[in-house]
């Protein structure tokens, strides 16, 4: 999900190609930083619905119980245009908007298949090797009866923390999970933020395979009509992630807006988009199978993609480019995969104890949690992607696809 710019292009050795792809990544590492804070999101999504539930009905109305406290800060999450900062499934689909595009940026600049065929071949690897290191964590981690979920989801009444019980620790389910579950079954048992990594590696395969074969030029749109119906046919809950990975691919080829004030105005719209909740009626929509079935996806999908396009446009490089947004885009693969192990374990336990004996209240107790459990996370994010995420990216740049098939080059 994230790259560096000298990994990707050494591979190249036309110098008119090396130099007009080194110009479009340096120019879009304001990507990098929303990626980094569309993970920020999805913690803070996971934290305040852990602590303070009910201030997500009007996004999920199953994620509270009757017990569940509906207060001050309730409704200050649940604002409009402000709840869609912990909006987390806005967050991911921003993941499958920019991973479509970072995924096909080479092909759009050159048109050379060879880029799809090699990011293909690694792929796989890309993602396991992070993928099985934060199940075994999480595992680790229930070992140590670190895990105080289910007495916090009590104080609370947060169902959807509750939901969130890893399976009992087997030695062989953690590693058949680690293994191939994740990414090949879909199983998410031991740390079920996984769940979107399975989407991630179809719609990754999806969208290479897409490129490679799609008609371009005025033929496109058949493409794209022939690939809407496959996944709206085959996907029927998850066809708009796959959608995002569509959208995300075009977007690398897309002019933006010369004026700031209309990029800014773009992603304006993206998150008022993805700020309407379910208690408003949205009129014939609301008729269609279609729609109502994947109402709260297909929200996600067109205020994500019209956010990415802002910010590819210029909105917001200023911060996005600044220092510490760039940090947080640089860790931000391995801070989304071991976020929910800290938030189950440190941040509940911490929680559990202040609150206990009654000597703080919820939210100031929830305030002191989270200013200790963020900068720990971020620490420990650095770690995986230092002792992690960065091997597995020095192998991918080892494994190449050939006509027979792919090898992978002696360090």
């Amino acid at each position: 999900m994230h790259f560096k710019t000298g990994h990707f292009i050494q591979s190249y050795y036309d110098p008119a190609f090396y130099n007009c792809l080194r110009i479009a990544l340096e120019k879009d590492r304001k990507l990098d930083g929303l990626r980094g804070i569309a993970a920020l999101g999805v913690f803070l999504a996971h934290f305040l619905l852990s602590f303070f539930p009910a201030g997500f009905t009007h996004y999920y109305d199953w994620v509270a119980n009757s017990h569940a406290l509906n207060g001050t800060i309730e409704h200050i999450i649940s604002t409009p245009l402000i709840s869609v900062l912990w909006n987390g499934g806005f967050q991911v689909y921003i993941f499958f908007v920019l991973s479509g595009y970072v995924l096909t940026l080479p092909f759009e600049i050159s048109n050379d298949t060879a880029s799809l065929k090699n990011r293909a071949a690694k792929r796989l690897v890309r993602l396991g090797i992070p993928v099985f290191a934060s199940v075994v964590l999480s595992y680790l981690a229930m070992l140590a009866a670190l895990y105080s979920f289910v007495q916090t989801a009590g104080i609370t009444g947060s169902v959807w923390l509750l939901g969130q019980a890893p399976r009992e620790p087997h030695l062989s389910t953690v590693l058949s999970e680690a293994l191939y579950g994740v990414l090949l079954k879909g199983e998410a048992t031991y740390n079920p933020i996984l769940w979107t990594m399975r989407v991630e590696l179809i719609g990754s395969m999806l969208i290479f395979a897409y490129r490679l074969l799609a008609w371009r030029g005025r033929a496109a749109w058949l493409s794209v009509c022939i690939f809407l119906i496959l996944v709206t046919t085959n996907a029927t809950t998850q066809w708009p992630a796959y959608v995002a990975f569509l959208i995300g691919s075009y977007m690398a080829g897309w002019k933006t807006p010369r004026a700031p004030w209309a990029s800014w105005a773009v992603g304006a719209i993206g998150l008022a988009i993805a700020s309407i909740d379910n208690n408003i009626d949205l009129g014939l929509l609301a008729d269609l199978d279609a729609f109502s079935a994947n109402r709260q996806n297909i929200i996600n999908l067109i205020g994500g993609s019209l956010v990415v396009y802002s910010v590819k446009g210029g909105a917001g490089a200023r911060l996005l480019l600044s220092r510490p947004v760039q940090f947080i885009g640089k860790v931000s693969y391995s801070f989304y995969l071991i976020h929910l192990v800290f938030i189950l374990s440190l941040s509940c336990s911490l929680f559990n104890w202040l609150v206990g004996p009654g000597a703080v209240a919820r939210g100031p107790a929830a305030l002191l949690t989270l200013a200790v459990t963020l900068p720990l996370l971020y620490l420990a994010a650095w770690a995986f992607e230092r002792w992690i995420d960065q091997p597995t990216v020095r192998l991918c740049q080892r494994i190449r696809a050939t006509p027979n098939g792919v090898s992978i080059r002696s360090p």
